[in-house]
């Protein structure tokens, strides 16, 4: 079972659609109302020639890379804010916050295979899905034969 079939068979059973009447208001889900507003807004600035999907050449790795740096940016706006420096003129720690959730957001749309741009014949990483486990068998006189043929080739 790949990765993807695992995570779909995993949140497929605690997964529900909630209507906007069924979620109760509390700070946590005003939070995530802006972080909806955010990443809608900030869309804006792209154009509709590029999809979503390419800003993540390798799939769900380019996308842990980026929630990481947000991870350290918010390590280091604490450790500054605990020894006392000044706050920040531009990214907040509540800015930066955000950033991650909708980097969050993006990273389940990607594993679920549903980002818009996302080719469905690649892997979490955007390769090709292998039609085979990847093997590499003995060596011939001619060198090593690698067994990993790409679905659709």
């Amino acid at each position: 079972m790949s990765i993807k079939d695992e995570y779909e068979t995993i949140m497929g059973t605690v997964t529900h659609t909630l209507h906007a009447d069924e979620i109760e208001e509390t700070e946590p889900t005003r939070v995530l109302k802006e972080c909806i507003a955010l990443q809608t807004k900030k869309s804006e600035d792209y154009n509709s020639f590029v999809k979503l999907a390419d800003y993540w050449p390798h799939g769900l790795q380019s996308l842990h890379d980026m929630m990481h740096v947000k991870m350290k940016r918010l390590e280091s706006l604490l450790e500054a804010s605990e020894v006392g420096y000044a706050t920040p003129k531009f990214e907040s720690i509540e800015d930066t916050a955000k950033d991650l959730a909708v980097y969050a957001s993006f990273f389940v749309a990607y594993a679920r295979g549903k980002m818009d741009g996302q080719n469905p014949n690649n892997d979490i990483f955007n390769q090709p899905q292998l039609a085979e486990p990847f093997t590499i068998t003995s060596p011939t006189p001619n060198g090593w034969i690698f067994g990993n043929t790409p679905k659709n080739s």
